[in-house]
Formats: structure tokens, C-alpha cells, sequence
């Protein structure tokens, strides 16, 4: 074993979310890839969960406001969220004063578990809400 590099090498399979990889996780796996060459990242970003207990990812980066039992987790940064509409679609619809009677945007079924999603349930009456959409950055 003597003379051996010590060095990390071989395949790393990463599951992360959109909002993640887009928000935080770029640089700092730039920083992790130039330390440890002989790593070959895969990145799956997917809003589904993955299941490292079956191999289909060796870290999972994901937000939560509770950790599994099973998991370990910390808090590396805090996210929010916001509602947002382009200036064109406010000035052509500049009469609908109420923000429940504008056209929405909304999570699809497999992102039903966020609380963006349960908020747009309780709030957006369903023929409001025009475009379904797996991702949060559309």
C-alpha cells in the first residue's frame, strides 16, 4: 500500500433539486471537483426523491424543514420563495386588482408535498391556475 494515492477517485452520483443546483451548489461543487480530480460527478437533478438506501444516489442535497430519522441533515442556507410575474403580463392585466384572479403558474402533483404547493391549494382556485409545471425556477 505504500506509495498509493490517497487521494478520492472514482464515480460520485449526486440528486439535487433545480433550486439547489441553480442557487447554491455550483460553485461548491466546482470547489469539490478542482480538490478531488480523479472524481467523476454524476449530477441527477430531479424534484423527485431518490433513494439512497437503493443506491440511485450516493448524497442527496434536498431542502427540508425536518430531517428523516434515517438521514443526517443540516442547515447549510435558507430558502424562499416568492411570487413573480413578468412587467408585460402586469401592465395587460394591470385591472385585476385582486392577486387571486391573475393567471398562475403552479407546482405539478409531484412537487404536492412543498408548502409552496399547499399554500396555491389552499389560496388559487383551480381554474386560475393555467400552466402545471415539475420545476420551481419555471
Amino acid at each position: 500500500m505504500s506509495g498509493r494515492d490517497l487521494g478520492l477517485s472514482g464515480a460520485l452520483r449526486i440528486t439535487t433539486t433545480d433550486t439547489l443546483m441553480h442557487g447554491l451548489l455550483l460553485p461548491y461543487l466546482a470547489e469539490f471537483r478542482a480538490l478531488n480530480p480523479a472524481i467523476q460527478m454524476e449530477i441527477v437533478i430531479n424534484n423527485a426523491f431518490l433513494s439512497l438506501t437503493q443506491r440511485e444516489a450516493d448524497i442527496a442535497v434536498r431542502p427540508s424543514n425536518s430531517v428523516p430519522e434515517n438521514l443526517v441533515g443540516r442547515r447549510v442556507a435558507r430558502l424562499r420563495t416568492a411570487i413573480y410575474a413578468s412587467k408585460s403580463y402586469l401592465k395587460k392585466s394591470a385591472k385585476k386588482k385582486e392577486w387571486t384572479a391573475h393567471d398562475w403558474v403552479a407546482p405539478d402533483e409531484t412537487l404536492a408535498h412543498l408548502t409552496q404547493t399547499k399554500w396555491m391549494r389552499e389560496n388559487i382556485r383551480k381554474d386560475r391556475i393555467v400552466v402545471h409545471v415539475d420545476s420551481l425556477l419555471a
